[in-house]
């Protein structure tokens, strides 16, 4: 499956856009513009789902409408969400069969979520909002253009390692507006080097499976993994983690997956 090269002035723009719409986003947030809805849904939809929708269209937009980049390119299409299905599900199943032994090993019971609609709210803002678009830009777009760019330059290894770094190091600086918008400017050296760690991770897991619905999938789960029983941060977050790491490792195992690109291999 051949990566199409996006129009450099469209991956200019995307840049560009990358930057100003945080901005524009927390500005919504901040004077409450998506609130009715979230009242009167009552937060089944998230400002977060809204605001991704928003995004996604504009990128969809700029990219796929005007720049004719097509969805296999991002390593997206129906054959991979299919495959992306049952690994994703696995997961979050596990996850919740953990908590619920660790909740009814430390209480003697078993106790469901008090905020059952804010955490499937927060779920769904991100597998159908913040995941998707960030998936889309920084895996999808970015570190595959990245490394089209770059391997006529160098070797082929290099061009990997380095499109990684960048596409990482982008996703971390783009989120640094959010976190001045939202006063976190103490831990904000710390976070962003925790982003872009996170970011090499992602884009590491992107090239192994070459699946980008499954990407979102781990993107979300990463971000609210949705838990029904009452059990510590710590376990839910390092079970999903865990997880999804396993998974990974055992991905073409699982899926049995054919037609993928090797770009280790090549010299």
């Amino acid at each position: 499956m051949e990566i199409k090269k996006l129009n450099p002035i469209i991956l200019i723009i995307v840049v560009i856009f990358m930057f100003i719409d945080p901005i524009i986003m927390n500005w919504l947030f901040k004077i409450h513009f998506f609130e009715p809805l979230v009242t009167a849904t009552n937060s089944l939809i998230q400002p977060t789902l809204l605001a991704g929708i928003i995004s996604i269209f504009c990128i969809f937009l700029i990219v796929f409408l005007i720049g004719k980049h097509d969805l296999k390119s991002v390593w997206l299409s129906k054959e991979k969400m299919k495959i992306a299905v049952l690994p994703l599900i696995s997961i979050w199943l596990i996850s919740n069969l953990v908590s619920l032994l660790f909740t009814y090993l430390n209480t003697g019971q078993i106790s469901f979520i008090s905020n059952f609609n804010f955490s499937l709210g927060k779920f769904i803002g991100q597998i159908f909002g913040n995941a998707p678009f960030e998936e889309i830009v920084f895996r999808g777009i970015f570190f595959l253009q990245f490394y089209l760019l770059l391997k006529v330059k160098v070797t082929n290894k290099k061009a990997i390692i380095l499109s990684v770094i960048f596409s990482a190091l982008f996703f971390a600086v783009v989120h640094i507006p959010n976190r001045l918008w939202i006063n976190k400017v103490d831990n904000l050296i710390l976070e962003t080097s925790v982003l872009f760690m996170a970011g090499i991770g992602f884009t590491i897991i992107f090239i192994y499976t070459q699946n980008l619905a499954f990407m979102i999938g781990i993107h979300a789960l990463s971000n609210a993994p949705f838990v029904l029983f009452k059990t510590s941060s710590s376990i839910k977050y390092f079970t999903t983690y865990l997880l999804i790491i396993v998974i990974t490792f055992l991905w073409k195992k699982i899926t049995k997956q054919k037609n993928m690109i090797s770009i280790w291999n090549k010299n």
